[in-house]
């Protein structure tokens, strides 16, 4: 898209009245001149776009994606592994050090504890996550967020024999009554 579409389309997005609010505030306590505060507008809103998600996706870490503050506090151990598919190769990787490889790379920025990584638009690294029609499908990795956790770790067994070590407040999906439902872990 070119750099004039893009422009048009970030014009075209309305900010929730709690964001434009904040950036009221901060270009006054920064005494932004008019300029330096379009340029701040067009930014949030380019990071709005970014933390926008379908109805139905499957969201958390698992999708190594991070939509709120609630979300920093689902975490996976260090160890999990999952699977990502990058230039058509498919692989797997322990989550911590699929996180800490990218962060290294693109850099992060840390906020109250937790490091978070947006990642740029042309990185394509995609993780399996569960889609509203029950499929599991590749979705594009955005975000990563670490957190170095002094939360008790549980492990879940499935049925099956999978196993899954996540803290308390990660979302499981589960199936009752013949239908998908999120719960966290400690339910």
């Amino acid at each position: 898209m070119s750099e004039k579409l893009h422009q048009d389309y970030l014009d075209e997005i309305e900010l929730p009245k709690k964001i434009v609010e904040e950036i009221e505030r901060v270009s006054k306590e920064f005494k932004l001149n008019s300029s330096q505060k379009k340029r701040l507008i067009r930014e949030v809103k380019r990071a709005y776009l970014k933390s926008r998600y379908e109805a139905g996706e499957a969201i958390g870490l698992i999708s190594a994606q991070s939509i709120s503050e609630p979300a920093t506090q689902m975490c996976l151990d260090y160890n999990e592994e999952i699977i990502l598919k990058e230039n058509n190769k498919i692989f797997k990787l322990p989550i911590g050090l699929f996180v800490d490889k990218l962060m290294e790379k693109y850099g992060y920025f840390t906020r109250d504890g937790v490091d978070i990584l947006d990642l740029p638009e042309g990185i394509k690294i995609y993780a399996l996550a569960l889609n509203s029609k029950e499929k599991v499908e590749w979705r594009r990795v955005k975000s990563c967020v670490r957190l170095r956790n002094s939360e008790k770790l549980m492990k879940v067994v499935t049925r099956s024999g999978r196993k899954v070590i996540a803290s308390k407040n990660h979302s499981f999906v589960i199936r009752k009554l013949n239908r998908l439902v999120k719960i966290r872990g400690t339910e």
